[in-house]
């Protein structure tokens, strides 16, 4: 189905509008989030940290860095205030450089934990992106620069570019894919509308802070890749094959495997088989009993299934 009447046109504009009003929402309380050095990579992706110790003093852990580490905490939206607990790790200060964006700070880290705050400008992706530079020393093999305990960061207001790009690449990739899959557009832009409406009510109840939502903009650069490789290379029908037609050879055929069956089965009437599923009693056709009756009608009805299934076969 061609996605380009006035309807389809419409449908797109009202879902591109219902975007730009309901992705802010998700954002626009302020909010913090606080990650311990030691926390999920999912949460907390780092580079450039050695393995977590504990704290001597007290509960917690830390990570000496190797002079040139990355902290992406997830973004909270607009302009941020971020807060790094920080120590030189031994008896002297240590010079570090933060940058993230296109700021950069240059400060000291002293001996001890402390806290460090410095505002960063609002942020175009998911996450915030923190590199921290120091120089470093060598102790036990290992290159260690600054100690790092924590990183929080607050913000709130706005919708990250990244999250409101995703979204709008999406309900385009995805509204035209349905529409090409055969979907009137009320129920192409409805089914849209609901899956737009539980992005933004996961973002609003903490889904922001796993950093995911922004890759569902590749969702729908696929969804467009799909229908344009579908209009380049339309996929060829397949020819109808008319139904056959049953003859009195197939009829032969069917009672040929019918017989063959029965002959199949006809020797373990005799053969004393004592367990299994298809086991069958050592019958003979003489005598009356009902207990010979009996152990006779289970094998003709045995053969009679097996004859069935391949009849069906």
């Amino acid at each position: 189905m061609k996605v380009s009447s006035r309807y389809d046109l419409a449908a797109l504009a009202c879902l591109l509008l219902a975007v730009l009003l309901l992705a802010p929402l998700a954002y626009r309380e302020q909010r913090t989030s606080l990650h311990p050095i030691d926390d999920l990579a999912v949460m907390l992706p780092t580079t450039g940290l050695h393995e977590p110790e504990p704290l001597v003093d007290r509960p917690g852990f830390f990570r000496w860095t190797d002079g040139s580490a990355r902290l992406e905490p997830p973004n909270p939206g607009g302009p941020l205030l971020l807060r790094l607990r920080l120590s030189s790790g031994l008896d002297t200060s240590t010079p570090l450089t933060l940058r993230s964006g296109a700021l950069s700070a240059a400060f000291i880290a002293v001996p001890g934990l402390h806290s460090y705050t410095l505002p960063l400008p609002a942020q175009i992706g998911e996450r915030v992106r923190v590199q921290l530079d120091s120089p470093t020393v060598t102790i036990d093999g290992r290159e260690l620069g600054i100690v790092v305990q924590s990183v929080s960061v607050t913000g709130g207001g706005a919708a990250p570019l990244s999250i409101v790009g995703g979204l709008l690449l999406a309900v385009v990739g995805g509204y035209t894919l349905l529409r090409q899959a055969g979907l009137r557009y009320a129920v192409a832009a409805l089914i849209i509308l609901g899956i737009l409406l539980l992005a933004v009510l996961w973002l609003a109840a903490g889904g922001w802070r796993y950093g995911l939502v922004g890759m569902i903009g590749l969702v729908g650069l696929a969804a467009l890749a799909a229908v344009l490789a579908e209009r380049r290379f339309p996929p060829l029908l397949a020819e109808v094959m008319p139904a056959r037609q049953l003859t009195w050879r197939d009829g032969w055929a069917l009672a040929g495997l019918l017989v063959l069956a029965v002959v199949c089965w006809l020797p373990w009437l005799w053969l004393p088989i004592r367990s299994g599923i298809w086991s069958l009693p050592r019958v003979g056709w003489g005598g009356c009993s009902s207990r010979a009756w009996r152990q006779r009608i289970r094998a003709v009805a045995t053969i009679c299934r097996c004859a069935s299934i391949c009849c069906a076969v």
